[in-house]
């Protein structure tokens, strides 16, 4: 009898220690998961996002039927031209304009009737605005970077 005395008590032994083993594994799973699900917030604004203010740092004129009109240049201050976008607008230089984004184009309403499209691009903390409203026109990039 006394045998089967020593097999319980060491049956319950193990089944506490296991017990333990599985509190300790928990607790250190929960903590884990405590300090990681915070850094998984999304963010506010994407760094690849239009939002925000851009000041313009570089302007090229390119593929003009004169080869005169042709012309690169740094902005320096005061100079440097300034927009601001919003989920539904832009402005520029303080005139307030409507936009849509189509991929990577805008759609900038001037007016009822006036839609002015361009292309862009961002790469980190740079967008980059291409237009060229006919192949016979100048193609004019103009570079922004974010403030």
């Amino acid at each position: 009898m006394k045998n089967d005395t020593n097999y319980f008590n060491n049956q319950n032994y193990v089944d506490m220690k296991s017990k333990n083993r599985i509190r300790i594994y928990s607790l250190f799973i929960l903590g884990m998961l405590l300090i990681l699900i915070p850094g998984c917030k999304e963010d506010d604004e994407p760094s690849n996002s239009l939002i925000g203010s851009w000041k313009e740092t570089n302007s090229t004129l390119s593929d003009c039927a004169d080869p005169i009109d042709n012309w690169t240049g740094a902005c320096s201050a005061p100079d440097c031209g300034t927009i601001t976008f919003t989920e539904t607008t832009v402005d520029v230089d303080g005139d307030s304009y409507t936009y849509t984004k189509s991929g990577s184009s805008l759609n900038i309403n001037y007016s009822s009737s006036i839609i002015f499209v361009v292309t862009y691009s961002i790469s980190g903390s740079t967008l980059i605005i291409t237009e060229q409203d006919d192949p016979d026109d100048c193609k004019s990039v103009t570079t922004y970077t974010k403030l």
